[in-house]
């Protein structure tokens, strides 16, 4: 099952993708449950390189009938991932008036995976717990812009860690 040692872990809102109700000024990539979706500029190439380079897995704080349309639209059927986690593997906090979900490590310790041979790419690395900081690899918040080059440069950074 396993192709590599390591693990790389993705988000999808505000990571891979934005979502929304409205237009924003160009036509979105898809629609997923009454939502419009805009791809994050260079998904298709960053998905490529990962999907060659690592084991992939996603967890998303999404839920439901949304959460199962993205996934068949962002990662084809012939890929083979690890794990396609959503919200409810998260454990839900409130932060204010809102709820959050935390994303913990713990869950994920008897994949086999070293913990140093984890990494994650989310938007929000704030809402992991049972990490060490060296696995992060922050995404910026993606909102729809179209110039956006943040997976880019990951590509960038996970080959420069590849060494």
């Amino acid at each position: 099952m396993f192709k590599s040692s390591k693990l790389l872990i993705l988000d999808l809102d505000e990571t891979l993708i934005h979502y929304c109700c409205e237009w924003i000024g160009r036509p979105p990539n898809f629609l997923a449950a009454n939502q419009i979706i805009f791809t994050r500029p260079f998904t298709d190439e960053f998905l490529n390189y990962a999907f060659h380079h690592f084991d992939i897995a996603v967890w998303s704080a999404a839920s439901g009938k949304y959460f199962v349309e993205v996934m068949d639209v962002l990662i084809p059927s012939f890929h083979e991932i690890i794990f396609a986690w959503d919200r409810e593997k998260c454990i839900p906090f409130k932060n204010g008036n809102k709820i959050e979900f935390y994303k913990d490590l713990d869950q994920i310790r008897d994949l086999g995976y070293k913990t140093n041979n984890v990494y994650i790419i989310d938007d929000k690395p704030e809402n992991y717990i049972n990490i060490s900081q060296e696995n992060l690899i922050p995404a910026q918040p993606y909102w729809g812009d179209s110039s956006d080059a943040a997976l880019f440069d990951i590509i960038l950074a996970l080959k420069a860690q590849k060494g």
